[in-house]
């Protein structure tokens, strides 16, 4: 066994059973075959460990499941509109963040169900708020599956100083919109 597999099997549970499900896509070494052969073509962030990493690196672009006809029209990929959803919010701009919104795109806490806003009014009204502050994410990791991503963060610049993990798991649809947003929220305690 690799010294790179025997560092996945030591990573927690909850990132060991997400990294399982990831495969890289062409000429992989003999044991990630073995490990995920069923899974074809799943997309992954270049931020998880080098074990999966390195063969689809080195042999070019990554493709999501189903080939590049599953992203819908041009500038619609997944990755890239949270990407850039990333981005937006760290500059703090609510006006361009509410532009990579669909029209009924809901915010739902993932441990309790809870719906935290539904709609663009009622999501603007929520970040127009939070961006008073001087938040601030930091992209820890990455991971992505056809039209799903789940981003591990850390959001910095809260009332009071206050900072957060978040894991936010995004949907995009084939227009390149967020139509649904799951958080689990835990506040850093110093």
């Amino acid at each position: 066994v690799s010294s790179s597999l025997m560092r996945v099997r030591t990573l927690s549970a909850p990132l060991l059973s997400i990294l399982s499900t990831l495969v890289p896509l062409r000429g992989a070494p003999a044991h990630a075959k073995a490990a995920g052969s069923s899974l074809r073509g799943l997309a992954f962030s270049p931020l998880i460990p080098p074990l999966f990493r390195r063969a689809a690196v080195s042999r070019g672009p990554l493709r999501m499941a189903g080939g590049d006809a599953s992203l819908g029209p041009a500038g619609t990929d997944p990755l890239a509109v949270i990407q850039r959803q990333l981005e937006v919010y760290n500059k703090r701009d609510v006006e361009e963040f509410m532009t990579l919104f669909s029209d009924d795109c809901s915010l739902v806490d993932l441990q309790t169900g809870t719906e935290l806003a539904r709609g663009k009014e009622s999501i603007r009204e929520r970040y127009v708020k939070r961006f008073q502050q001087p938040v601030h994410c930091t992209l820890h990791s990455r991971v992505a599956i056809g039209r799903v991503v789940v981003d591990k963060e850390l959001i910095t610049g809260l009332p009071d100083g206050k900072e957060a993990n978040c894991m936010a798991v995004y949907q995009v649809n084939l227009q390149g919109l967020i139509c649904r947003v799951q958080f689990v929220w835990e506040d850093v305690v110093r």
